[in-house]
């Protein structure tokens, strides 16, 4: 299996994976044919010739070896498959469950969400050994991993098309050496865990929930007992406990003082919740109040204008009996 370069926009490099066919020679020139793949397995049938010479970066190189990554950082340099073929792009947003945001190069800033098995460390073939691109991979690797050989071989086509057979031969011999040298070296290291991190945007949410905002640390003061207790009987020995004994009957002390300080504030809370509650209490008898003069005003207004009807009616009755008594008879 080997990899054909082309050219996206004119501008981005991308590696399309393909089976190398035969080789050939035109005008003094090598050809390849190679059949491009259908993602990392099986092929279309597609038969494609481009021209490789010495004299120019080769457009065939092998498939990279599988490099074993745990997690990767933010900003890293990486090769993301999309759209049938290994584009490279910079880690931008690491997602949760190994899923990862990537930005493309030369995509107008194109952004793609993809899982981890879709991201390989971005690599370059050089004189037969591949060179990291970037920095900042995270590697989990273990003893079987750490014996597998990081380089790969070319086909004798592809080696042709880089350099000369004698010089080639060379320098594959000389990068196996090192990496033979390399993984002696990583046989004597133990595995490395980087510490626990909490970059995933999930504690986010986790750290909100009011289950986890109620949390408590567990009490010392047992620990702290147990201490005074182991403290005592090395005294017994002739140990000199002094300050140590000193420095934990100062944290009980101060630990009884947060105590009493609690109960303290519990107590002045209730007090404060009993006055609120009063103070509620009266402002709805004050709106009950305000509410009963608001009907009695009503009350009061009809009353007045009831009596200023009899008064006119009244009046009339005043009148009539004036005109009557006047009358001759």
């Amino acid at each position: 299996m080997v990899e054909w370069s082309a050219k996206m926009n004119k501008t981005e490099p991308v590696w399309v994976p393909a089976m190398f066919i035969k080789e050939m020679k035109e005008n003094d020139k090598t050809k390849y044919v190679v059949r491009f793949c259908n993602g990392n397995l099986g092929c279309k049938g597609i038969e494609a010739r481009r021209n490789v010479t010495t004299e120019y970066l080769p457009t065939v190189r092998p498939r990279p070896p599988p490099f074993p990554v745990e997690e990767l950082q933010s900003m890293v340099c990486v090769d993301v498959f999309h759209n049938g073929a290994w584009r490279q792009g910079r880690v931008t947003e690491i997602l949760p469950r190994k899923w990862y945001t990537v930005r493309l190069h030369g995509s107008n800033n194109l952004e793609l969400s993809t899982n981890l098995s879709n991201i390989r460390p971005s690599k370059v073939w050089k004189h037969g050994v591949w060179k990291s691109r970037g920095q900042g991979l995270v590697k989990k690797m273990c003893a079987s991993m750490m014996n597998a050989n990081e380089s790969v071989t070319p086909s004798p086509g592809i080696t042709a098309t880089m350099a000369d057979k004698t010089l080639a031969r060379d320098q594959i011999s000389l990068g196996k050496d090192k990496q033979d040298n390399t993984r002696k070296r990583k046989r004597d290291l133990p595995c490395v865990l980087l510490p626990f991190e909490k970059k995933l945007p999930i504690w986010k949410t986790f750290e909100s929930m009011e289950v986890v905002k109620h949390l408590q640390p567990e009490d010392p003061i047992s620990s702290l007992t147990s201490l005074s207790d182991s403290f005592a009987e090395l005294e017994k020995y002739g140990f000199d406990v002094k300050r140590p004994v000193l420095r934990i009957s100062k944290l009980l002390s101060l630990r009884d003082k947060q105590a009493n300080k609690t109960e303290e504030l519990k107590g002045a809370q209730n007090v404060t919740a009993e006055k609120e509650s009063v103070k509620v209490e009266n402002q709805r008898k004050i709106l009950e109040l305000h509410r009963l003069n608001q009907e009695v005003d009503k009350e009061i207004a009809q009353s007045k204008s009831c009596e200023a009807m009899i008064v006119q009616q009244l009046q009339r009755v005043k009148l009539q009996y004036q005109a009557t008594a006047s009358a001759p008879w």
